[in-house]
């Protein structure tokens, strides 16, 4: 393998490169101004017309010349007068010895202040480390001299580079180092709310287990996903992982025409888009108590039979008991007449089916508009750019759809959302309904987005998720818990294979502090996949002192 160009070598070439050029241009101008012709040609071309003409052009070329030396050294020093010129040079100018890159860029460290983004020297020259590797990949991003700069790194540039500090002294002092280059400038460090043990415990849980449904076993494959988890008090994100994820201290392995399996560079956490099937009737099911304690008149009972099916009796939907039944030669006879409660324990997609269809159209208008699910969400606003999730898509519905307005009442349909979109609506609900903006720095300040929902509908909403864990779907997985939990279970079907698996809750009951949001793709059963993650979560936010009954 052939060694790597310094920066040292670039430079000694450039100037040989820049020598040979000047003196090939000298060369040219002195044949024509100075050189005298012999023979037969001197008679021929000496005519003071001639001469003149050649002198002329030369000077035009030597003018232009000129000119573009001047304009290049204007732009590139000049360029250093301006912070923007320079984080530009950063992000979009690979060379080695481009002088922008020569900034000592902040470390990104965890709550504690232990780093997740270094500098280390290797070979002569500074190069960027990521301590955690794979595990924070995805947040914190790369910056590398030749694939550029992705993630919190880009977002946070500025920040990193000392560019956001727009004081006459402080920036001459950097400009002035950049130039002279007598001294390496130094960014600024940026504190994350990530708890960096966390983080790594999270994500080492979630790229060793494998899942084979077949054998309804951790076994086969690794699995795909994402863990979100939030101080749901502040927004704080206490740990955002996504698998499978790249090393960042090893980029050439997943940069190519030869994608690793998996899609590594996909931040499944923030961009990831799943029908979320079951879980999303926490937010339906809080909308729909509001408005009965409002007294909109919708009934708190339902009648759930085995089967719900559409006016016009073309669409039909099922809960998930059905089936087993059928499996094994019975008939499904229903829940009968239960509650909302009864309905968020067993996950009864008849009910919310009907629910969907009763609130109609203005209801997920309304949903929409409360739960931000037209928006992205920002986690970190920066100074030209933001770090941000996708956008989250709860379709417009025409009244009369009914079989549509059913579907997305159990979460599916054309119903998208990404983990950490979830990961907030069920802080909001622990958060006895107050919304709060996700933040990843402890520079950005707390917001809240505003109430979603009252404090009674929360408060009830907190109960009904809590016999989820104790007496529902998620019980096998959350049996002996150290302390009281609420949550909800999913399974969304998709269109390209196994049912998606999903698991909502917070901890503890009585006194919530932590949400946490587990999306498994194709994991099959939430109660079987995501819940014992989500344990596993909870359990050691517990251990690290982030979570205390």
């Amino acid at each position: 393998m052939d060694a790597p160009i310094t920066p040292e070598h670039a430079r000694s070439m450039s100037w040989v490169i820049q020598l040979l050029f000047l003196l090939g241009i000298g060369r040219v101008f002195w044949l024509l101004l100075f050189k005298k012709p012999s023979g037969r040609k001197q008679k021929k071309d000496s005519s003071p017309s001639r001469l003149k003409r050649i002198r002329l052009v030369s000077w035009v070329l030597t003018l232009c010349f000129m000119g573009v030396l001047c304009y290049q050294a204007t732009w590139q020093l000049g360029g250093l007068l301006r912070p923007q010129f320079v984080s530009f040079m950063q992000r979009h100018d690979r060379r080695v010895f481009n002088p922008a890159l020569q900034i000592q860029r902040g470390r990104i460290i965890d709550r504690h202040g232990a780093p997740l983004a270094e500098n280390r020297k290797q070979e002569g020259a500074v190069i960027r480390h990521y301590p955690l590797g794979k595990a924070a990949a995805h947040l914190v991003g790369y910056f590398h001299p030749s694939y550029g700069i992705h993630g919190l790194e880009s977002a946070a540039n500025p920040n990193l580079s000392g560019l956001d500090d727009f004081s006459l002294e402080g920036w001459d002092s950097i400009r002035r180092q950049l130039i002279t280059r007598e001294e390496l400038p130094q960014g600024k460090d940026l504190r994350l709310t990530l708890d960096g043990r966390l983080q790594k415990a999270i994500y080492q849980s979630l790229s060793l287990q494998r899942y084979d449904d077949k054998a309804n076993a951790f076994a086969g494959k690794p699995l795909k996903g994402a863990v979100i988890m939030l101080d749901i008090r502040d927004g704080s994100i206490l740990a955002a992982c996504s698998t499978p994820a790249y090393d960042p201290n090893q980029l050439r392995q997943v940069m190519g025409d030869n994608a690793p399996y998996g899609s590594p560079l996909l931040n499944r956490a923030l961009h990831g888009l799943y029908p979320p099937g079951s879980i999303f009737k926490v937010a339906i099911g809080s909308y729909y108590l509001e408005k009965i304690l409002l007294g909109a008149g919708f009934p708190l009972e339902i009648d759930c039979g085995p089967e719900y099916r559409t006016p016009d009796g073309k669409g039909i939907i099922r809960d998930y008991v059905y089936y087993a039944y059928q499996a094994r030669g019975a008939s499904w006879p229903g829940f009968g007449s239960i509650d909302l409660g009864k309905a968020i324990e067993q996950s009864c997609n008849v009910y919310f089916a009907t629910v969907g269809e009763t609130i109609g159209p203005e209801g997920y208008a309304w949903l929409r508009q409360l739960m931000r699910l037209d928006q992205s969400l920002t986690i970190f606003k920066g100074t030209f750019e933001p770090l941000q999730s996708a956008r989250s898509r709860l379709p417009d519905v025409q009244e009369g759809n009914a079989f549509e307005l059913a579907m997305m009442g159990i979460g599916q349909g054309a119903l998208m959302v990404t983990p950490l979109h979830m990961a907030m609506i069920t802080a909001c609900v622990a958060n006895d309904g107050i919304l709060m903006q996700p933040r990843l720095t402890f520079s950005e300040t707390t917001q809240k987005l505003g109430r979603a929902m009252s404090e009674s509908t929360a408060l009830h909403m907190q109960r009904m998720m809590g016999r989820v864990t104790s007496n529902g779907t998620a019980r096998k997985a959350f049996e002996g818990f150290a302390m009281s939990t609420g949550g909800k279970t999913g399974s969304a079907e998709n269109p390209s294979g196994d049912a998606h698996a999903w698991f909502i809750g917070f901890a503890p009951l009585e006194r919530p502090q932590v949400a946490v949001a587990v999306a498994i793709e194709n994991g099959g059963s939430g109660g079987g996949t995501a819940a014992p993650i989500a344990r596993m979560a909870l359990e050691q936010a517990m251990r690290l002192g982030l979570l205390s009954p």
